[in-house]
């Protein structure tokens, strides 16, 4: 029985480390991992496609913000020379 519980300590453990690792890495870092392990574009098909999605919705709300950012500005530099 000790047995046992020693192996199920050490996958638990192993889990652990697995995702304080991923933790660090971002979604970039963890697709450039998966073409490393897989080739590129094959394997893991889902954990791609939500990165992909998750990164492309991060770029979105960065191009979102900055818009909104230079309407901001045009309408002060208006309201200034008034």
């Amino acid at each position: 029985m000790r047995l046992r519980k020693d192996k199920r300590d050490l996958r638990q453990q192993i889990v652990e480390e697995n995702f304080k690792l991923r933790e660090e890495r971002s979604d970039e870092d963890q697709l450039a991992l998966l073409d490393s392990r897989f080739g590129k574009s094959t394997g893991a098909k889902r954990e791609r496609s939500r990165l992909e999605k998750r990164i492309e919705e991060r770029n979105e709300k960065k191009l979102s913000n900055k818009t909104k950012k230079r309407k901001k500005r045009s309408k002060n530099d208006k309201n200034v020379s008034k």
